[in-house]
């Protein structure tokens, strides 16, 4: 008899990975440590300040508390709550294998589809339980939890576009290097815009989202490349707007009921 995985369990599992999966090559001898300097040498202005990074402490908590929150029983009631925790599930696995990944073999096309995944799965999970609201606690617990590891993923997928045209191409003289910055920036703010409007205006999605273009604006500040600092400001104010606009056309019910107001 071949046994059966508790879902619930490799959720809980996957979790605790994506912490574990950044100190791999400190643990793993086939590692190749160096290419964690690679990454550095091939990022530019749509990478956050590194300060923004620190993000990922309250993220990896937040992905523990949705994976172990679900489990209450009265959270079950949702018929397409199994549903979410597959798509969050899809998206942890590919954080995890995008950390191991990078420190291993580097930025490329492939770590690009690998973080394009686990962001595809993480914006698919906020929707999904986002769209379930405002009669579910069980979708509207998931949806405030997995909100934040989305919006950064959306807004970390273009600085690993970047990151890429880097690595397989020839890196562009500084002027033209700021201008696809601010292109790539300015697609980030349209992304996170219309996920924003799809989540109905989930918070934890655009206060990370935000996180994330406050931390290129800040980047763009200190090594004055004007271009990018206005694309990231404006990209921030679009995705505010857009969410002010979902949460008002909501019922009051579930404007007022977000964040543990159950």
């Amino acid at each position: 008899m071949t046994a059966r995985i508790d879902p619930r369990a490799a959720l809980g599992a996957l979790a605790l990975a994506q912490p574990l999966a950044t100190q791999f090559y400190r643990v793993a001898s086939t590692a190749q440590s160096e290419e964690e300097g690679e990454v550095a040498t091939y990022t530019g202005p749509v990478t956050p300040a590194d300060g923004a990074f620190a993000i990922w402490v309250p993220l990896f908590a937040s992905t523990m508390i949705f994976s172990v929150g679900l489990a209450r029983p009265d959270y079950r009631e949702h018929p397409n709550l199994q549903h979410v925790e597959e798509l969050a599930s899809g998206a942890f696995l590919a954080d995890a294998l995008w950390s191991v990944h990078a420190q291993t073999r580097g930025l490329g096309w492939a770590s690009f589809g690998i973080i394009g995944a686990a962001a595809t799965s993480a914006v698919s999970a906020l929707i999904v339980a986002a769209r379930g609201m405002p009669g579910s606690k069980g979708m509207r617990f998931a949806a405030d939890w997995i909100g934040g590891l989305a919006g950064w993923l959306t807004v970390a997928l273009f600085a690993n576009l970047e990151a890429t045209f880097n690595r397989e191409g020839k890196r562009l003289e500084p002027a033209h290097e700021e201008d696809r910055a601010a292109v790539l920036v300015a697609g980030a703010g349209v992304a996170a815009s219309v996920v924003a409007l799809a989540s109905r205006g989930n918070l934890s999605y655009a206060g990370v989202a935000l996180w994330g273009l406050g931390g290129i604006a800040l980047r763009a500040q200190r090594e004055k490349r004007q271009k990018v600092l206005l694309a990231a400001l404006s990209s921030a104010a679009a995705l505010g707007a857009a969410t002010a606009v979902a949460r008002a056309q909501q019922p009051r019910f579930y404007r007022t009921h977000t964040f543990g107001k159950r």
